[in-house]
């Protein structure tokens, strides 16, 4: 054993210094051949590689699809833009989360620009359209007793809101009162034409959201279905504490008052709601060129319609008598002209 050793020892300590040797005139070799200039050229490469990495790591294309009002402007800085291509690829629900945060964005869904892309994205939208303005009239609420010690409840008044509503029953935003009364409003920068405005939605003081959501709903397509169906546009409406809407429209002075759905099933109460503007549509054509004197006409009923006149529109001899009549048989006022407000059916 030990002679074996004696004999290796050497010969192992001879390689090692072979090596040693060897890596030494490598390193001399290296030192004289990498020169400034060639030291330079690699860190030239290093920036290059850096350059590229992050041009494909970072720089992308975003393309929106389906704006209306809004602007790439509006929705680019809503993205994650320090996070890499690589991120991008794998959070696309976060990528349309971050889209939905704006107020005026119903839907989106997010697709890379073709199926190995990484660098380039789709975002189709849907935006909210406005739909009404609720008027929140406020109400008297309980508040604490008074420091005197007086045992009687104080009350403290709630002002009145008025909320931008969209078609999907979504509250937009709070706005002054006094945008109920103008022609346009601007929301999140956007201008809208001022649509309908709706009383009657918080009636009730301890009203629940699904309530107030069911009835914006229901008053939404009911002002559709009364447009669609009589070619009116409303200009202001009122669901009534009997459940009854009441609808006023642009460019007449009569009010309509239409059928009590509070009790029914929403899609029973829109199909009376259809039916009952069908027959609106007949009365005004019949009425024709004295709808200018109709003060009111009350649709509420299965087969009657009663119309109320102003009282400065008939004659003062017999206007008590065609008031009555015109109650008992409005479709008995009929004019020869075949002109009508709205559109045949």
């Amino acid at each position: 054993m030990f002679y074996l050793s004696s004999i290796a020892l050497p010969l192992y300590s001879a390689r090692m210094r072979q090596i040693a040797l060897s890596v030494l005139f490598l390193l001399l070799v290296a030192a004289l051949l990498f020169d400034e200039r060639a030291v330079r050229e690699l860190d030239r490469g290093a920036d290059w590689l850096d350059q590229r990495y992050a041009q494909v790591a970072f720089v992308r294309e975003v393309h929106f699809e389906g704006l209306q009002r809004l602007e790439t402007s509006d929705l680019v800085d809503l993205l994650p833009r320090q996070q890499s291509n690589f991120w991008w690829a794998a959070h696309r629900s976060e990528l349309a989360d971050a889209i939905r945060k704006h107020p005026l964005v119903q839907q989106v869904t997010v697709n890379a620009c073709s199926r190995l892309s990484i660098d380039c994205y789709e975002f189709k939208l849907q935006e909210r359209e406005l739909a009404m303005l609720a008027l929140d009239p406020g109400a008297s609420v309980a508040a604490a007793p008074s420091d005197a010690g007086k045992n009687d409840e104080v009350r403290a008044s709630v002002n009145p809101r008025l909320w931008a509503v969209a078609r999907d029953g979504t509250f937009l935003a709070p706005l002054p009162l006094k945008m109920a009364q103008s022609q346009e409003l601007r929301l999140y920068g956007k201008s809208f034409d001022t649509p309908v405005l709706v009383r009657g939605m918080f009636r009730d003081q301890s009203i629940s959201p699904d309530v107030v959501r069911s009835r914006i709903n229901f008053v939404r397509d009911a002002l559709r279905v009364i447009g669609e169906e009589t070619g009116l546009d409303p200009a202001q409406a009122e669901l009534n504490q009997h459940g009854e809407l009441e609808t006023s429209f642009r460019g007449y002075p009569f009010s309509v008052v239409l059928d009590r759905v509070d009790d029914l099933e929403p899609l029973v109460a829109l199909d009376r709601f259809r039916a009952s503007a069908i027959r609106l549509n007949r009365l005004l054509r019949e009425l024709d060129s004295r709808l200018s004197a109709v003060e009111r006409i009350d649709m509420a009923y299965d087969r009657l319609a009663v119309v109320k006149f102003r009282a400065d529109s008939l004659p003062a001899a017999d206007g008590a008598d065609k008031r009555s009549a015109a109650a008992r048989h409005p479709k008995a006022i009929t004019s020869k002209s075949p002109r009508a407000p709205a559109k045949s059916r």
